[in-house]
């Protein structure tokens, strides 16, 4: 071990070791631990999943605003010395948030289960009277129920439709006998349909503006950039950024900055409005537009009509007319260019739209 000597600003140094290293002091450590730290705060608010009670976009700000209160050193004018009030809104916040993640999750799950083993055992007592023709039926049936009760969700998903296929074998043989009771499990079948397909639809929307959330659109651009290296076809990607949108909370407040991002979404939905075109919430004030089966040569023109489209919106809130306009950045794919790299020269090429004096379109490199 090194010998330590503390000097009279409280600091504890090091001396340099035999192989002249220099031990990190703890000035240093307590920096790594405060970067630790902040890291994992901006991680777990980009990771957050909606709610019903905290939106993605503010707990992802209120995470980035915790992790640089965090980084301020003790001494910094800026600094809030009151570390306590810090650290126990950094716990209660994030605890309120997993608890809530973790409610919703548990609600979905339950939802499911209980829907499935409800279907299933009206399909059991069906089948069960089937005699040797729907024995195999009720056995994959069983098989089924004891999936659902032990979340084998994977391998509930493939035996699914094979049991399906076997039903509407029995079905169509047996449908003189069975009509009533068939035609009541199709209606619990489609019910369950609807009630899963509406779940599953709120947790890829984004609840305040209706678009696609950051989660669907990672998955869609995945597939998109995917099938676009497969069929040769062209891809587009805009990113929008809603220029000194700061400045519009801080003046007119939040609800109207709300509503702005209410209104820019629906502009956006009615520029791309191809089957193909695919809009979503990037996060905050930002939006990104997926467009499939887009030329390289089209994409400046669809990009300004957005920028116009937006410009020329006028949001009245509280008998204030709120201007808006938007820098945007945009990039086609390049073959054998992954999603990611994707993002990033379309980011870069929004950086410049911001840097070239806001309001303005800029293609990607």
């Amino acid at each position: 071990m090194p010998r330590m000597r503390r000097f009279s600003s409280g600091t504890v140094r090091s001396k340099k070791s035999a192989s002249g290293s220099q031990v990190a002091t703890i000035d240093e450590e307590c920096d790594l631990v405060r970067d630790t730290l902040a890291n994992v705060l901006r991680t777990i608010g980009s990771f957050a999943l909606p709610t019903k009670h905290y939106d993605g976009s503010t707990f992802k700000a209120t995470m980035d605003r915790l992790a640089r209160e965090v980084l301020l050193k003790p001494g910094s004018p800026d600094r809030d010395n009151n570390t306590d009030r810090v650290h126990k809104e950094i716990r209660n916040t994030v605890r309120e948030q997993r608890r809530e993640e973790s409610r919703e999750y548990s609600q979905y799950k339950e939802m499911t289960t209980q829907l499935l083993a409800s279907l299933v055992s009206e399909l059991k007592k069906a089948f069960a009277q089937a005699e040797v023709e729907g024995q195999h039926i009720v056995t994959d049936l069983t098989e089924i129920e004891d999936l659902t009760y032990r979340e084998e969700w994977e391998t509930l998903k493939a035996k699914v439709p094979e049991t399906v296929s076997g039903i509407k074998e029995v079905i169509a043989r047996q449908r003189e006998d069975g009509r009533t009771r068939i035609q009541q499990l199709s209606m619990q079948l489609r019910e369950m349909r609807e009630e899963l397909q509406e779940a599953k639809s709120k947790m890829e929307r984004d609840s305040l503006t209706g678009l696609f959330n950051r989660g669907a659109m990672d998955r869609t651009l995945k597939l998109a950039v995917k099938y676009a290296h497969s069929s040769g076809n062209d891809l587009a990607v805009f990113m929008l950024d809603l220029d000194h949108f700061k400045r519009i909370n801080d003046t007119y407040g939040h609800q109207a900055g709300d509503e702005v991002l209410r209104s820019v979404a629906t502009v956006l939905i009615k520029t791309f409005m191809r089957k193909n075109d695919f809009v979503a919430r990037y996060g905050g004030e930002e939006f990104l537009v997926i467009c499939k089966d887009m030329e390289e040569s089209d994409a400046p023109r669809i990009g300004e009509r957005a920028r116009q489209s937006i410009e020329k919106l006028k949001v009245v809130f509280d008998d204030a007319t709120i201007p808006v306009t938007a820098s945007i950045g945009y990039a086609v794919l390049r073959p054998g260019e992954t999603a990611e790299e994707l993002i990033e020269r379309v980011d870069r090429a929004l950086y410049q739209a911001k840097a070239g004096g806001r309001n303005r379109v800029v293609g990607a490199e």
